[in-house]
């Protein structure tokens, strides 16, 4: 009878310990502590503003460039929170933007001071041609913020600079564009030859005009050589006259 009621009470222990296991894993496998969880829902809010950002600038028909610059400005600043936020830094990267859409380029865990670069890249989007525009953005955003310009200040000076061709492309070539620009062409040369003109984000809307029409362009001379190089800011459809 005592070996009887002995292995009961070891079948009975052996129970309550494969319950108390079970417990723990599924506490494990659907818990999270407090302290991740906040630093989880800040990495989202801190995407969903990078994501927000490119979805206004995308849905704009007019000065798509002037908000390009300020979407830029405030994706900077709130970048700079990302960079100093070491618990949601590691839940950033490890949202489904970077785990499924994108290919390469994919943020690492040491790569938190650079915070405004994966910014800029989740504010273009996830392909190979937004990559090299978030790029274009990134390399700007180093050199103003090397001159310690403040990201309230940085779209008036984009706009005042040449957006980031403009600062990008002294660094780039060693050389500013009047330097670049052919010397030893005539005005009427000068006055024949082709434009070509970079419409930049506002080439969406561009393309969905129907032809022929008029517009107006506001934008940069960038060289003036064949053909004559210009950076369109905003554009917008005339009326017939």
């Amino acid at each position: 009878m005592r070996k009887k009621s002995g292995t009961r009470t070891k079948g009975t222990k052996d129970h309550a310990v494969l319950r108390r296991r079970a417990s723990h894993k599924s506490k494990g496998d659907s818990s999270v502590s407090p302290k991740n969880e906040a630093a989880l829902l800040r990495a989202k809010e801190f995407e969903k503003f990078a994501a927000q950002q490119g979805e206004m600038v995308a849905g704009a028909e007019e000065a798509a460039v002037s908000l390009d610059y300020e979407a830029v400005a405030e994706i900077v600043r709130k970048g700079q929170k990302l960079a100093k936020d070491e618990e949601a830094w590691p839940q950033f990267i490890t949202l489904p933007f970077w785990t499924v859409e994108v290919k390469k380029g994919r943020p690492k865990p040491e790569d938190r001071p650079e915070a405004i670069r994966y910014m800029l890249r989740r504010y273009r989007g996830s392909s190979e041609l937004q990559s090299k525009q978030a790029s274009d953005r990134w390399r700007a955003v180093k050199v103003l913020l090397a001159e310690g310009v403040k990201p309230h200040r940085m779209a008036a000076i984009l706009e005042k600079r040449g957006g980031y061709r403009g600062i990008n492309r002294p660094k780039r070539n060693g050389q500013t564009s009047s330097e670049v620009a052919p010397k030893d062409k005539s005005k009427s040369e000068a006055s024949n030859c082709l434009f070509e003109a970079d419409f930049g984000p506002n080439i969406d809307w561009l393309t969905r005009l129907e032809t022929p029409c008029r517009i107006g362009l506001i934008g940069f001379v960038e060289e003036v050589g064949v053909p004559i190089k210009i950076r369109v800011e905003k554009f917008q459809r005339m009326k017939e006259t």
